[in-house]
């Protein structure tokens, strides 16, 4: 998995178009991804499961678990009547 690349944020390598992205975080989550599932969300590849599904899912549910949420939509409302 060492040598797989993604592109972050909004690069444009030679007049290309990029069709998948990495989020902020896929640097550090990509080697930490054992089974080599990935998922497109959005425009950005995020890791599916990193290691066992069903270990991961009792984890979420029973202990604590943390997911990259970086291709959730974000808003910026600016202008004079923004706060109203």
């Amino acid at each position: 998995m060492t040598d797989i690349k993604f592109t972050s944020g909004l690069s444009v390598v030679a007049d290309a178009h990029v069709a998948f992205r990495g989020t902020p975080f896929v640097e550090r989550t990509a080697p930490l991804n054992q089974n080599a599932l990935w998922m497109r969300w959005d425009r950005n590849m995020v890791v599916d499961c990193y290691s066992d599904m069903v270990e991961e899912l009792a984890a979420i549910r029973n202990r604590v678990a943390m997911g990259d949420m970086s291709p959730l939509s974000k808003y910026v409302i600016a202008g004079p009547a923004a706060e109203r």
